[in-house]
């Protein structure tokens, strides 16, 4: 056990009992149900933070504690480690497994670094530059799923050729944190490229319908210049932390991927059908929206299939996978009921701890009474404010949903507005903007959960990283919105 490790042990408990019995939350409707949510949030924090037990194993937390605490029933409580959003990443992590089972990912993989280079700063480049663009349009879930396998197989090659190195352990780091970023930032870009984006577009139409309507191009404006600056810094940190040997071929010359290539070759049958399953996903993960552009309008199949959404994809196309005859003599179908033992299940737990805490902070009444506390900044100048917004959001979403939490915390935001008399995207946009700027555990987002799942990472260097990024993003999101939003939006 590290010191570390140790440490958990010991400020875990201290922060639950500090929590429970000296933080007394007011103007809530159950101040002791609040209270007791924040102590078992303190203590999930820590553990995840320190890695004082498995993760997994503290995922359960809230599953063990919550009910006996009297915060939620044992069945809410349950509902959270399986909802839609789990399937979403279950029906994606089977169809990345049938990649890597037939090899596709390889190829991809050799075919990508033969395009982009074999340079790790042309490869860093590569990789955000993908991830971000696809993050734009479809889930970031989505696009993580889509490029991790890829980054998987470049890794694996690497260390296959060359062996175990310290300059490869740094860069797998890097790489994979900067596929699980790339896809956070991105989808700020664009309308569709987040839930929180469209949440927001509701409330204000709810709320202030004598506003001018968010629309795709009046974001794309703000957004897509935001995320371009914040990608610029995103690739120059993650350039500086593999800087030892950016210069150097990692993965070989073009000829030895090309000679890999050639190993694997040509087009099996069971590649092919993975290839289309995985373009038939994305396809239909890309269309299901509709698209407005001025006055053109795209509809998407989503329109037809009101019920459906990108969770009804994944597990749609993962089912068709278990049907699909392999010629492969050794196996019946592309993937069988024996492939579901290499699903990581503990990362399943992890993620559906991050729901049960959110569901948690909303049963409780500690989400209102985080937004309250908005209240009694009213003193301060705008700009102090807006920054106030993007820290809190920032941080509060590193252990609560941001789907949940916009949801929360917007229409408070819309009621301080009003009672401030200050256009309402001045705050309402810096809060939505922040809680997709969550880089710090892996319960943040569902792509820090993914890739935290290849088990190659590090707790503390994404804590580190994620820090820096979350002050970085707070800084940026607050003076964009603060600068450019009274023009672009007419306020």
């Amino acid at each position: 056990m590290t010191i570390w490790q140790k440490m958990g042990r010991v400020v875990g408990p201290v922060t639950f009992f500090c929590l429970l019995f000296w933080f007394h939350p007011q103007g809530v409707e159950n101040p002791d149900l609040a209270r007791v949510t924040a102590a078992i949030a303190g203590l999930v924090a820590v553990f995840w933070i320190t890695e004082a037990l498995p993760l997994p194993i503290t995922s359960l937390f809230p599953f063990l504690l919550f009910p006996l605490f009297g915060v939620m029933k044992t069945n809410d409580v349950a509902r959270q480690y399986m909802n839609k959003y789990i399937f979403l990443f279950l029906g994606g992590f089977l169809i990345a497994y049938g990649m890597e089972k037939w090899q596709l990912h390889r190829r991809i993989a050799f075919l990508t670094v033969s395009l982009l280079g074999t340079k790790p700063s042309h490869i860093l480049l590569g990789f955000l530059l993908a991830t971000s663009f696809l993050s734009m349009w479809i889930s970031n879930t989505a696009t993580t799923l889509m490029m991790l396998p890829i980054a998987l197989s470049l890794v694996a090659f690497a260390e296959e050729k060359y062996g175990y190195s310290q300059e490869l352990e740094r860069f797998c780091t890097a790489l994979f944190l900067l596929i699980a970023y790339s896809a956070n930032i991105g989808g700020i870009a664009t309308l569709i490229g987040t839930p929180p984006n469209v949440i927001l577009a509701g409330m204000m139409e709810k709320y202030f319908p004598h506003y001018p309507p968010l629309d795709f191009i009046s974001w794309f404006l703000l957004g897509f210049p935001l995320a371009i600056c914040f990608l610029l810094c995103l690739y120059l940190l993650f350039w500086w932390y593999t800087r030892p040997f950016t210069s150097t071929s990692l993965l070989g010359s073009k000829e030895i991927i090309q000679e890999e290539m050639k190993k694997l070759g040509p087009f099996r049958r069971e590649e092919k059908w993975m290839l289309a399953v995985f373009l038939g996903t994305a396809s239909l993960w890309m269309t299901r929206k509709g698209l407005q552009l001025g006055s053109l309008k795209l509809s998407g199949w989503g329109e037809w299939l009101p019920y459906a959404d990108d969770s009804t994809v994944a597990m749609a196309m993962a089912f068709s996978l278990f049907l699909i005859p392999a010629t492969d003599q050794e196996h019946k179908t592309l993937l069988e009921v024996e492939d579901l033992s290499k699903l990581p299940w503990g990362i399943l737990l992890l993620f559906g701890g991050g729901f049960a805490l959110a569901e948690g902070f909303r049963t409780s009444g500690l989400s209102l009474w985080i937004g309250q506390q908005f209240a009694s900044l009213q003193g301060f100048s705008l700009y102090w404010l807006v920054v106030a917004i993007c820290f809190l959001l920032t941080f509060l979403t590193e252990v609560t949903s941001n789907t949940v939490t916009t949801q929360l915390i917007l229409p408070i935001l819309a009621s301080l507005a009003i009672q401030w008399d200050v256009p309402p995207l001045l705050l309402m946009l810096p809060a939505t903007l922040s809680a997709s700027c969550a880089f710090m555990l892996p319960v943040a987002t569902m792509p820090n959960a993914i890739v935290f799942g290849t088990e190659r990472i590090p707790i503390q260097h994404m804590v580190l990283f994620g820090i820096l990024l979350n002050l970085l993003g707070v800084i940026w999101i607050s003076s964009f919105v603060y600068l450019l939003t009274p023009y672009l939006f007419n306020l």
